[in-house]
């Protein structure tokens, strides 16, 4: 079994997202939101969702949010706000809120309607890289391991990423919450087929 380290999977992907054309990004992007409009969303009342990251090239999930809105209006859509000085983040309802980018490119809530973690029912999770078990590398400063772990055991976790898992991330520690599920270009991956 290959094993992988985060810092040189975290280098590699970033360095490959990086590369991918205009065209090819759109066409990625396009591809995840037709299979994220397959997920089962009755029992869905609150969405997190991250906002991308444009230099960076993340997978866009305004449009995810675009379609829920149209599509699912009655689920709320929840956005992230970081605290670099803590390592924590606070969770607002998009609705009630003015973004601004913040620090690191990212856009975030300047104030608003906060949204207490126990609500949150599905979570969109950003990611460098991700493993066949759900193990996956972000930028390495832990937000979502610290969010996904005060989350209830049953919020569906759903990674987005631009390409297929690598095999095994080796130094995954018991800090690292993994994913339920992740969106490619390809379609949808369920984890938990996989720790069976």
């Amino acid at each position: 079994m290959m094993a992988h380290e985060k810092h040189l999977l975290r280098k590699e992907y970033l360095d490959k997202r990086l590369a991918l054309s205009t065209k090819e990004l759109k066409r990625r992007n396009e591809a995840i939101l037709k299979h994220f409009t397959r997920i089962n969303f009755s029992e869905v009342r609150y969405l997190h969702s991250y906002l991308p990251i444009r230099e960076k090239n993340e997978v866009d999930t305004q449009l995810l949010i675009e379609w829920v809105k149209e599509n699912q209006p009655g689920i709320r859509i929840v956005v992230p706000k970081s605290d670099f000085k803590t390592n924590v983040m606070s969770h607002y309802a998009l609705e009630e809120v003015e973004l601004k980018v913040g620090r690191y490119g990212i856009p975030e809530p300047v104030s608003g309607e906060e949204v207490a973690i126990k609500s949150i029912d599905m979570a969109l999770v950003p990611l460098i890289a991700v493993d066949e078990t759900g193990q996956r590398v972000g930028y390495g400063r832990g937000f979502y391991d610290r969010f996904l772990m005060e989350c209830r055991p049953d919020v569906e976790t759903i990674g987005v990423s631009f390409f297929e898992p690598v095999e095994r991330i080796a130094d995954s520690g018991p800090l690292d919450v993994p994913l339920k599920k992740c969106i490619t270009p390809s379609g949808i991956i369920d984890f938990r087929w996989a720790t069976l």
